[in-house]
């Protein structure tokens, strides 16, 4: 017994668009793997520039924190420096009302000297004049004088 095989013709037209329509499923396919693997690896390289990005933000806000520690520590030495200067400051007038009160001191001190040297040259002239006075009794009235007196003009170098 032979079975009978079936044959059966093929509808051309069936099998080309069957054929095309799996090969553009294919091709489909093949493109959208490409674009699946391009996507894929553009969100691996957008995660990476991702990971990149926020470490960068952690040391710049690091940094960040530390440039800020660091203002406030110049901040405080200014702060501080101001205070140095406003003492200083005040330091300075004081020792220019010290200067201003020694300057008058010593125009008053030189006024005193003035007036003392002018005293001592009245007193250098009246001794002068004393002297030549001392010197005319001595000299001249030697024999008029008292024995005291004499030994008087024998003291301040005046003999007979």
């Amino acid at each position: 017994m032979n079975t009978p095989v079936l044959k059966r013709r093929l509808n051309p037209f069936l099998l080309a668009t069957t054929v095309l329509v799996l090969s553009l499923l294919a091709g489909l396919s093949v493109m959208y793997q490409g674009q699946l693997s391009d996507i894929l690896s553009d969100k691996k390289s957008l995660e990476e520039k991702l990971e990149d990005r926020n470490q960068e933000i952690s040391n710049l806000q690091a940094e960040n924190s530390n440039l800020s520690e660091q203002l406030q520590n110049k901040d405080s030495r200014i702060s501080s420096l101001a205070s140095e200067s406003s003492s200083l400051e005040s330091e300075v007038k004081s020792l220019e009302s010290d200067v201003d009160t020694l300057e008058s001191e010593i125009s008053t001190k030189e006024d005193e000297i003035a007036n003392l040297e002018g005293e001592i040259n009245d007193l250098e002239i009246n001794l002068s004049s004393m002297d030549a006075s001392l010197e005319n009794i001595c000299e001249n009235d030697y024999t008029n004088i008292t024995e005291d007196s004499q030994e008087e003009c024998n003291e301040w170098g005046y003999e007979d």
